[in-house]
């Protein structure tokens, strides 16, 4: 009687023992999973960071293009008009030399 009431004891202390183990372990993975989150929370940030700077670059280099090119309308747009002045001056002169 004694010896199964001593494997009992010994038992429930292996069984306490490791309950106490299992509830450790859990709490090292929570712990980790925590991390885990915080890490990747943190990288996803940085990647995000990253992801727009890159992005503010090409919208630079977009607003660049964009403006070089209204400036390239604009003495297009400049030339023509003279040229279309002068030919009319032109075409005024050839007029009044007819005319006289």
């Amino acid at each position: 009687l004694e010896s199964q009431d001593h494997e009992r004891q010994q038992h429930h202390h292996q069984r306490t023992g490791l309950d106490q183990e299992i509830r450790e372990l859990r709490q090292a993975v929570a712990a980790l999973k925590a991390d885990q989150g915080a890490m990747l929370r943190r990288t996803m940030a940085s990647e995000i960071r990253d992801i727009d700077g890159a992005l503010r670059k090409e919208e630079e280099k977009v607003e660049q293009a964009l403006l070089m090119t209204r400036e390239k309308t604009k003495r297009i747009e400049e030339e023509q008009h003279d040229r279309v002045g002068s030919s009319a001056r032109d075409e005024a002169v050839h007029l009044r030399q007819l005319v006289v």
